[in-house]
């Protein structure tokens, strides 16, 4: 997938995937004995790009969305305990795997970055 956002083109194909997260939902049958899709289904691909930007595909049925991935993608996790201080691309990415099930990249990616809980 291939998308411009503010001028600068962003390309699946170039970029290394660094985690892929799905949450599908089965399907069930209505009353009438018909398969419905149940909404809610998506799956989202964090990758980075040859530049060093951090971005991600959020996929679902009714089409797929390109993002990059900035702070206000995260709504919780380390802006808490940074503070006032500016979070770097690493930072947002490790935010974003937290989010989405990433914590072995995480612990294999940037092992400094962890502390014991």
């Amino acid at each position: 997938m291939k998308a411009i956002v503010k001028g600068k083109l962003y390309d699946t194909e170039t970029a290394e995937l660094i985690h892929r997260h799905e949450h599908w939902l089965p399907e069930y049958r209505d009353q009438r004995g018909g398969v419905q899709q149940v909404e809610g289904n998506y799956a989202q691909t964090l990758y980075l790009s040859p530049n060093g930007t951090f971005f991600y595909v959020y996929e679902r049925p009714t089409g797929n969305d390109l993002h990059v991935l900035d702070e206000t993608d995260l709504l919780y996790g380390r802006r808490s305990w940074l503070g006032d201080e500016k979070m770097d691309d690493v930072d947002r990415a490790i935010c974003w795997l937290e989010k989405h099930h990433g914590s072995e990249v995480i612990l294999q990616r940037w092992p400094e970055r962890v502390w014991a809980g």
